[in-house]
């Protein structure tokens, strides 16, 4: 096309910019994004809050208190197995001295036929553990004993238990060491024991004179005072004022139960020819003892 009369001696102007020849904006500083955006990173300064060195201390020792509490439980663990081996051996031994030694006081002290299984003789067995100031429940988990081994018992009881019990065989240990010379205590107590399980009465020496014969008896009574049914075995015996002992008699009492009593006549026999000198004497107790405790 032509140009028109207004429009000669202007200048032309020049076409249009491509989009992609528009100016572009100054690149910002910093990083460019994917879609042409620019952005801004900040320094990294967390590691100078105290937050961060708080959890940093709490993680650190956390995880060293964990490993301690495990070396510890382990080294408490093992110090269990083996002390309740040695403790258990110990208390064993202890509580077989111990036995032995009740045993043979118990059939001295006159208070019948010993059986471990009576309910009198645990009793008094007890009463002997109290005097020595041993626990009962610590000297029955000896007889219940399960395990020598200290391992097997961790494993099936666990370390608590295992140290629990261990501890109670040392104090059985300590206790009943050296028994037979702890065992004077036991021994006064059965003795107490059978003094208060009887009343003896004795009576005075009665002579009766006839034409015909002479009577003569020493009147004796006995009584049950304990809560055990029981047979007395009694001998007492016959000493003239200048000390002199004229002779010994005994007798047996029926079964008496608790409360009941019993009478009867000694020296009524085979002494005729010094029943005059029996009147004056002193008779002493030289034994009583029970048979038949049930």
């Amino acid at each position: 096309m032509g140009e028109s009369v207004l429009d000669q001696g202007k200048a032309k102007a020049a076409a249009p910019a491509s989009v992609l020849d528009q100016p572009k904006a100054a690149k910002a500083s910093g990083e460019q994004s994917v879609l042409g955006g620019s952005v801004n990173h900040k320094p990294l300064t967390f590691y100078k809050k105290a937050w961060f060195w708080i959890i940093i201390a709490v993680v650190v020792l956390g995880t060293g208190g964990l490993v301690a509490f495990l070396v510890i439980n382990a080294n408490i663990t093992a110090q269990a197995i083996e002390d309740y081996g040695k403790n258990a051996l110990a208390a064993t031994d202890a509580v077989s001295d111990f036995k032995r030694e009740f045993r043979s006081a118990f059939n001295d002290s006159g208070l019948g036929y010993y059986s471990s299984n009576e309910k009198r003789t645990e009793e008094l067995r007890d009463k002997c553990l109290e005097k020595l100031d041993i626990k009962i429940d610590d000297y029955k988990s000896v007889e219940d004993i399960k395990y020598i081994s200290g391992e097997k018992a961790a494993d099936e009881l666990g370390t608590g238990e295992t140290r629990k019990l261990s501890e109670g065989f040392k104090r059985i240990a300590d206790g009943l060491s050296n028994i037979d010379d702890k065992m004077d205590t036991c021994k006064d107590m059965l003795k107490d024991t059978l003094k208060g399980d009887y009343e003896l009465k004795i009576g005075d020496f009665e002579i009766k004179e006839s034409s015909y014969s002479v009577r003569y008896k020493l009147p004796v009574s006995i009584k049950n005072k304990s809560d055990y049914t029981i047979r007395f075995y009694v001998k007492l015996k016959a000493v003239s004022k200048d000390g002199k002992e004229l002779g010994k008699d005994t007798f047996y009492s029926t079964t008496l139960k608790p409360g009941e009593s019993d009478d009867d006549e000694m020296f009524n026999y085979g002494y005729y020819s010094t029943y005059e000198t029996l009147k004056d004497a002193k008779f002493e107790v030289v034994e009583v003892t029970e048979y038949s405790v049930k």
